[in-house]
């Protein structure tokens, strides 16, 4: 993913993902994982404005989603993001940086 983009404020909706390997093929083995959306302020990856879990949709195409919440995107702008997955009997791993957008709602 290069670009994630939503709405300042807009919440009670799933964005849905599909995760692939760096090779290109799908992570099939995303259920052994927690998945989480990850958004902070640009160039600062300490300063997080997001981390939220995730829940898996389907396993064997890598998909999984999450629900955007109240207070999730409150500001214009533009952030970066990533998707980070955790497991208890496997080694973290995270997917490369992409870009958030956040629009101003109409």
């Amino acid at each position: 993913m290069k670009q994630l983009t939503v709405r300042q404020n807009k919440y009670g909706y799933y964005l849905e993902f599909t995760q692939t390997n760096f090779d290109g093929s799908v992570f099939d083995s995303i259920d052994e994982y927690t998945p989480y959306l990850k958004v902070w302020i640009q160039g600062s990856p300490s300063e997080v404005l997001l981390s939220g879990e995730g829940e898996v949709v389907n396993a064997g195409a890598g998909t999984w989603r999450y629900l955007v919440k109240d207070g999730d995107f409150p500001v214009v702008g533009t952030f970066d993001g990533q998707f980070e997955y955790t497991s208890d009997s496997e080694s973290d791993i995270s997917s490369k940086t992409f870009s958030v957008i956040v629009e101003e709602s109409p």
